[in-house]
């Protein structure tokens, strides 16, 4: 019995050493590829966002060759598509046609032109979480149109899930199809069925549609961890626990992953996704070299200056926990270690770095280029170190439809309004999403001591190490 015991011991501590091997093997793979992506030149991304040029893709042309002396590589452009006008182009009603309040398809094509002319290549903002409930798909989705019927996510009952911009029913009922669908954004969102092949073949035709036939080299994914779902009622409680309700069965689940794999797979493309990915593991699975993403722009240390784990507001009675410049270097320091994070302090999404910290354009700047990353996403005249704009004291003048649902939820429950629009103001969207003003950047252009002259300095020396 003795021998017998001995026997399977060292059959079991060679199956571990096996394991072992392999899984050494794979890590010294990883890290051989890590070492590679490391060793390509950097890349910096600038995003330009359609709805605050005026003068539209015309506009937006001009003034690439002030991008190109940034020395970017990528020209991240923010939905152009047309759109429902709910959610700052996020809610799109053709995925193969332009806004015309930004111009023609003519335009977009010199836009591209130019780009390339001038060393730089277009990536556009792909959103395959949902559509706007004026698309074509939903609209037919909603009559029980073949093959439309099932390429949205409808329930016989609401499944309790909170939407990710306040916390409320993430379900809306509908009288015509007699059944809920799903929203984790606004209602006028409703999110696609990723389990539909035909929705992977719709999308497949829009990236071939872009890439082959318009010059567009790449992608910015939007929400790209949440398109996968487990499509079921979740066990906690909407009224307690909010937007986190349902989070479990979309947030980042095994399928997104492999969905991404099928949509991107044998394209030779940029593609980086929005995420928000607390652990290294979870940003690995997503993002080269072993998931399907070219880069990963992670919100989780980028927002950490006032933000735990990405997404948990600091002062939301956590008072033991300050805002912290040196937790932020810290962060983009410990991901900027791998070559697929994209470093960024501003977006449309994000209101001026400058406003929420007190400091100066030339400090953030130094920041967000002295953590010395791979790559950096700058977003447009965060070059000159511009503040958040005053906005105004009137709920009805805001656009921003997330600071909207917030206002209303707020002030539903019996707080403030004037309190309640004092706290949002500095939060909203609607910061990030005025015009730039050319006036100033032709002034600093010619002004050796500018934030936009410190800006090409720090580029220069981040691209030289």
């Amino acid at each position: 019995m003795r021998k017998r015991r001995q026997r399977w011991l060292v059959f079991l501590m060679a199956i571990a050493a096996m394991f072992a091997v392999i899984s050494g093997f794979k890590n010294y793979q990883e890290e051989r590829r890590l070492d590679e992506l490391r060793n390509t030149p950097k890349i910096l991304i600038y995003e330009m966002y359609p709805a605050a040029w005026p003068g539209g893709l015309s506009q937006m042309t001009e003034h690439l060759e002030r991008v190109a002396n940034l020395q970017v590589n990528y020209v991240w452009l923010a939905p152009c598509y047309p759109s429902g006008g709910v959610d700052g182009g996020y809610d799109v009603t053709d995925f193969m046609a332009i806004d015309p309040a930004y111009g023609t398809m003519e335009d977009f094509d010199e836009f591209v032109r130019t780009a390339e002319e001038l060393g730089m290549s277009v990536v556009m903002d792909l959103v395959l979480n949902h559509t706007s409930n004026q698309h074509e798909w939903f609209q037919k989705s909603l009559a029980g149109e073949v093959p439309y019927r099932d390429y949205y996510l409808w329930s016989e009952k609401d499944l309790g899930w909170g939407t990710m911009f306040d916390g409320s029913s993430a379900f809306e009922w509908n009288e015509q199809r007699q059944q809920y669908y799903c929203h984790i954004y606004h209602k006028s969102q409703p999110d696609l069925n990723w389990d539909n092949p035909a929705v992977m073949a719709e999308f497949e035709k829009i990236i071939d549609f872009w890439t082959l036939k318009r010059g567009v080299n790449g992608f910015r994914i939007d929400s790209v961890q949440l398109i996968g779902k487990k499509f079921v009622k979740t066990h906690l409680s909407r009224e307690m626990f909010g937007t986190v309700a349902g989070l479990l069965n979309y947030y980042q689940i095994s399928k997104t992953p492999q969905l991404l794999t099928q949509l991107f797979e044998g394209r030779d493309l940029f593609t980086f996704g929005e995420m928000t990915a607390p652990i290294k593991p979870m940003f690995n699975q997503m993002v080269a070299p072993r998931g399907p993403l070219s880069a990963g722009l992670n919100l989780a240390p980028s927002n950490s200056y006032d933000k735990l784990v990405g997404f948990v507001d600091i002062g939301s009675g956590i008072g033991f926990v300050k805002p912290s410049l040196d937790r932020l270097e810290d962060e983009l320091t410990k991901w900027g270690r791998h070559p697929g994070f994209v470093a960024m302090l501003e977006s449309h999404d994000v209101p001026r770095f400058t406003s929420r910290t007190g400091i100066d354009g030339k400090e953030a700047l130094s920041i967000l280029f002295g953590a010395d990353t791979h790559i950096v996403a700058l977003y447009q005249g965060q070059e000159l170190g511009l503040t958040n704009p005053e906005l105004g004291d009137d709920i009805a003048a805001y656009k921003d439809i997330q600071t909207i649902m917030r206002y209303e939820k707020a002030v539903a429950a019996g707080e403030n309004p004037q309190e309640v629009l004092a706290k949002l103001k500095p939060e909203s969207r609607d910061n990030a999403r005025v015009p730039i003003d050319l006036d100033e950047y032709a002034r600093q252009e010619e002004d050796e001591d500018s934030c936009l002259s410190h800006a090409m300095w720090l580029i220069e020396n981040w691209k030289m190490r």
